[in-house]
């Protein structure tokens, strides 16, 4: 059932709305600047959508319609199966894609729910009439589901339509219950190495993961440090070192099943320097853990992510997730408002003593990217 669930809101997508498919939604649509699209993931479903104010009313009736009408269409799971089948071979040949797949089994090995490339066998599973029950079943009612609004409108403008469409949605007394499946990083260091493909190119992919405390200031020290060991990869690796075109740093923190983080290092080089400059990412962690990072690199990273907070409060899907952590994290409001003297509070100790606290050259996984020999 999960492969189902798994591709159950695309195929929905794909089913077009209410009375009308595919084909007939798009014309519909068609001179509109509407997006409407359901989710369904391991903590939660919902809705994601988008459109011009012009369009707003649209909107909602497209909303309505993927809770109170969503079609079953064998003709479009047939094309979506047809599509998703040659999707999986073409990204099968690519090296690039096959590293993502090692990576990410590597990261959270055994769990059965990390899909990259899905199987033969896997793809058989995806069933239609389960795929529509499982939909139908999670967004039968809108007891649960909460409704978070943001853009250019007005309250007197938009009341209407909220008691019209999003009022008159089915609700029905249900318990719900969730059982926590996330995966579990592997103990200890985990080395991989792929050989796939002819050219001389490599890649590596460095991740590390730990539990934290959710709260803004391990938040935001998290960000910091992630800003922080950018800045020097791009620095020491690609400028001084000339060993990677486009170094990767990326921070994903996550509150629900557990609050924890995945930190990772992606980058493409020549085979024979990944270990070299794989050394040298660990080498500017342990200097950050040792001595907390610069003031000049420190007095950057503040600047990226003030000069970053001005830009996204100009941003609609800042707010909307905003609103959507407030509710779901218990995220402070006074966290939004005093975000600039929070960042520049932050100081060189803290940052090593978070450093030493969840960066832990003793715990990640690398995986390597190399061609096939001869």
């Amino acid at each position: 059932s999960f492969m189902s669930a798994n591709y159950a809101t695309q195929v929905i997508e794909m089913s077009g709305a209410g009375h009308f498919d595919n084909v007939e939604l798009e014309k519909k649509l068609k001179g509109k600047n509407v997006e409407v699209h359901p989710y369904l993931n391991d903590t939660k479903e919902g809705i994601k959508a988008n459109c011009a104010p012009k369009d707003l009313e649209t909107m909602m009736q497209l909303v309505y319609l993927y809770f109170k009408a969503p079609r079953k269409d064998t003709t479009a799971f047939k094309a979506f199966m047809s599509q998703l089948e040659n999707q999986v071979k073409f990204m099968k040949k690519s090296p690039q894609m096959s590293f993502y797949d090692t990576l990410f089994k590597s990261v959270y090995p055994g769990y059965k729910r990390m899909i990259i490339f899905p199987t033969t066998e896997q793809l058989k599973q995806v069933n239609l009439n389960q795929l529509y029950k499982i939909y139908v079943s999670r967004f039968a009612s809108a007891k649960e589901f909460k409704f978070f609004l943001t853009g250019n409108f007005s309250i007197d403008t938009i009341m209407p339509l909220i008691v019209k469409y999003f009022g008159s949605l089915p609700c029905q007394n249900r318990p719900e219950a969730w059982v926590d499946l996330s995966p579990t990083f592997p103990k200890g260091i985990v080395y991989n190495t792929l050989y796939k493909g002819t050219d001389p190119q490599g890649m590596v992919g460095i991740v590390m993961s730990e539990n934290f405390d959710w709260n803004a200031k391990n938040l935001l020290e998290l960000s910091m440090l992630k800003e922080i060991i950018s800045i020097k990869l791009i620095e020491v690796i690609r400028e001084k070192m000339s060993g990677v075109y486009s170094p990767q740093v990326a921070m994903n923190p996550t509150h629900f099943p557990k609050s924890k983080f995945a930190f990772m290092v992606m980058f493409g080089c020549s085979p024979k320097t990944a270990n070299k400059l794989t050394k040298a990412v660990f080498g500017e962690i342990k200097k950050i853990r040792a001595n907390g990072p610069t003031l000049v690199d420190l007095d950057k990273a503040k600047e990226t992510l003030i000069r970053t907070r001005e830009t996204d409060l100009e941003k609609n899907d800042f707010w909307l997730n905003k609103m959507e952590s407030l509710y779901y994290d218990n995220t402070d409001p006074a966290t939004i408002l005093d975000f600039k003297d929070r960042v520049n509070a932050i100081t060189i100790e803290d940052l090593k003593f978070a450093a030493n606290t969840w960066l832990n050259p003793n715990h990640y996984v690398r995986v390597v990217l190399k061609p096939e020999k001869k």
